[in-house]
C-alpha cells in the first residue's frame, strides 16, 4: 500500500471522481467548486509595463516557513512583493534590458470551496536533505481573503 501526503490524496480523489463524471451533468463539479487562480505580477520600475501570468490551483499551497499561523503564510505569499534590483534585476521585454522591477501575486479567482495545503517540507543545506516542519500554526475559524486579492 503506498501512502499520500493530503496534498496527493486530494489530487488522487478529485481525479478519479472527474473520470467517473464524465458524460454525465457534473462533468466540470470537482471544477466548478475547486478552481480558483492566481495571478503572477512583475512591474518594470523604469516603464512601469507589467507582466503578467495566471496560474490555476484546485487547492492553494501555502509556505509555512519561519510563520506561526495562515494569515502570515498567506501575508508572506500574496501581500509582500520581492524586489529585483542590484545583482538581481529583471529583464524587461519592453526596455530591453536589465532593470529594477516588483514581482508580486495575488488571488484573482477564489473557488466556493477553498482547500489550503501546508508546504512544510524544507530543505537543509548544511546537511544536504529535506525535512518535515512540525511546528504548530493557528487557524482562525473565520478569515478575510480580500487583502490577498487582486483588486480591480
Amino acid at each position: 500500500m503506498r501512502q499520500h501526503d493530503v496534498q496527493e490524496l486530494n489530487r488522487i480523489l478529485f481525479s478519479a471522481l472527474e473520470t467517473s463524471l464524465v458524460g454525465t451533468s457534473g462533468h466540470d463539479l470537482i471544477h466548478r467548486l475547486y478552481h480558483g487562480t492566481i495571478v503572477n505580477q512583475i512591474v518594470c520600475k523604469e516603464c512601469k509595463n507589467i507582466s503578467e501570468r495566471q496560474e490555476d490551483f484546485l487547492d492553494l499551497t501555502v509556505a509555512v516557513k519561519n510563520v506561526s499561523g495562515l494569515e502570515d503564510a498567506l501575508c508572506n505569499m500574496y501581500v509582500e512583493e520581492e524586489i529585483f534590483d542590484y545583482d538581481n534585476l529583471y529583464h524587461c521585454g519592453t526596455c530591453d534590458r536589465l532593470v529594477k522591477a516588483a514581482k508580486s501575486a495575488k488571488l484573482r479567482k477564489l473557488p466556493p470551496f477553498l482547500t489550503i495545503s501546508l508546504l512544510r517540507f524544507n530543505f537543509d543545506f548544511v546537511k544536504c536533505e529535506r525535512y518535515k516542519d512540525t511546528s504548530c500554526y493557528t487557524f482562525p475559524l473565520r478569515i478575510n481573503l480580500k487583502p490577498f486579492c487582486e483588486q480591480v
